[in-house]
C-alpha cells in the first residue's frame, strides 16, 4: 500500500505478556513510521497462520512463548517468506539464539517508546531501500526504455502526466 507517494509496511507483533503486546501496538504511531497495517497474536502458532495469511513485512516477536516459540517461528518464516525482516523482542538469555537464527535486528525488553519508534524507523527505512534496489534491478532487467515508455503510454491522456510523475511511479528522483 502507498500513502502519499510513500510505500506503507505491515507488521505483526508476536507476544504472549497481553499487557507489553497492547502497549506495543497501542502506544506507537506506526501510520507516521510508515508502517499502516498492524496486526497482534499472542504465540508463535498464531502467528504463524497469521503470517501465511497476511505475509507482513515486519516480524517483531518474543521468543519464550507456549505453543511455538519465536526461534522456531523465525525459522518458518526465514525457510518460506524470506524477505520478511525478523526482529526478536527478548531478553539477554535468548539473545544468542536469536543472533545465531539470523535476526534482521533486536530489542531488549524493557524498551521505552522511544526506543521503539527510533527503531522502526530504521527498519522501515531498510525496507524502502530494499524495495529500490529492487525497482532498479528489474528496470535493468526489462531495459529502461521499455518501463518508462509503458508508463507514458497508458498516461499519454493524463493532463497531469510529467517526469515527475513518471519518476515517482517508478521510486526514482526525476534527475535519475
Amino acid at each position: 500500500m502507498e500513502i502519499g507517494g510513500m510505500r506503507m509496511y505491515s507488521l505483526l507483533i508476536v507476544e504472549d505478556e497481553s499487557l507489553v503486546r497492547r502497549g506495543l501496538t497501542s502506544l506507537i504511531d506506526y501510520k507516521q513510521l510508515g508502517i499502516s497495517d498492524v496486526r497482534e497474536v499472542e504465540n508463535g502458532k498464531q502467528a504463524w497462520e497469521m503470517i501465511q495469511q497476511h505475509q507482513p513485512d515486519i516480524l517483531l516477536t518474543d521468543i519464550n512463548m507456549p505453543q511455538m516459540d519465536g526461534i522456531t517461528l523465525a525459522q518458518q518464516v526465514k525457510l518460506h517468506y524470506p524477505h520478511t525482516h525478523i526482529v526478536f523482542l527478548t531478553g539477554y538469555d535468548y539473545l544468542l539464539s536469536a543472533l545465531k537464527l539470523g535476526a534482521d535486528d533486536y530489542l531488549l525488553k524493557p524498551i521505552s517508546k522511544k526506543e521503539i519508534e527510533a527503531f522502526f524507523v530504521t527498519v522501515v527505512g531498510k525496507l524502502e531501500k530494499e524495495r529500490k534496489e529492487n525497482q532498479i534491478h528489474q528496470v535493468d532487467i526489462v531495459s529502461e526504455e521499455t518501463e518508462i515508455e509503458k508508463i507514458i503510454h497508458s498516461q499519454l491522456d493524463n493532463p497531469d502526466l510529467s517526469l515527475v510523475k513518471v519518476a515517482e511511479q517508478l521510486g526514482f528522483t526525476p534527475n535519475y
